[in-house]
């Protein structure tokens, strides 16, 4: 079984203020998942016909990017999985930014190229607070034949309490 690797839960227990809570909480996550659901970012209701409460916690890995063709597609995406949240709720997201394509197999896949500052943008508008973006710049891009991205990029943010 492949697993998220510690850098993405020692960030996590960075921003909750405990840097060494990060393999408990890897476990608490684990043991806490109760399904994976699959679903289409680019509906206003991604998991139609099926029908969920509100979750805790969304995450998002290289997806809205990938599934999204335009800036306005992905704000209304991020409407979208905002709609799926519980007021507080927490999104979590990783990506990659200014990636125009990646390929694999040999074939090429168009990305919409993102940055930290629109993607706080979009979440500001889609109603969240506490929006923590840390950027990590890519290295060795000179060999990097499969993709023209700059940098990786986790975000962080709750959705805002119902007043």
């Amino acid at each position: 079984m492949r697993t998220t690797g510690p850098p993405f839960f020692k960030f996590v227990a960075d921003l909750e203020g405990d840097s060494s809570s990060w393999e408990a909480r890897h476990s608490h996550l684990r043991d806490a998942i109760k399904e994976v659901i699959p679903c289409d970012v680019t509906k206003p209701d991604p998991f139609a016909p099926r029908q969920y409460e509100e979750f805790d916690v969304v995450t998002t890995t290289l997806c809205l990017e990938a599934a999204c063709p335009d800036r306005e597609s992905y704000s209304a995406a991020v409407r979208s999985i905002t709609r799926l949240l519980k007021p507080g709720g927490t999104c979590v997201l990783s990506g990659v930014t200014n990636q125009t394509f990646y390929t694999v197999g040999g074939y090429k896949f168009f990305t919409l190229p993102i940055d930290s500052s629109f993607m706080r943008e979009v979440f500001e508008k889609a109603g969240y607070v506490d929006i923590n973006i840390k950027s990590f710049p890519a290295t060795n891009l000179e060999n990097n034949t499969i993709s023209d991205f700059d940098g990786f990029v986790i975000l962080y943010a709750k959705k805002a309490e119902i007043e």
